[in-house]
């Protein structure tokens, strides 16, 4: 598969998000919140900031406070036992 056939995927799969995202926030009445709690590595910390850029651009609200938000993601190293352990 081609590199732009895949980046075109991947766009209707975050447009189709999107909309479901949408409609949620509406029959909830507010915006709906995702926060992501990051361990490990600073390769972790650069899929953590993709991983925000997705969902931003899905609809999701950045929420700081893990116990409020909708939606939580927790990204660890697979590859150090540490980070897994911590979690």
């Amino acid at each position: 598969m081609s590199q732009q056939k895949e980046s075109d995927i991947q766009i209707a799969y975050i447009r189709e998000a999107a909309s479901l995202i949408e409609d949620l926030s509406y029959k909830l009445g507010r915006p709906v919140t995702y926060h992501v709690t990051t361990f490990g590595c600073q390769m972790n910390a650069h899929d953590s900031e993709k991983l925000e850029g997705i969902l931003l651009a899905a609809g999701y609200i950045k929420e700081e406070d893990e116990d409020k938000a909708d939606f939580v993601i927790y990204n660890t190293c697979t590859i150090r036992e540490n980070a897994d352990l911590r979690v």
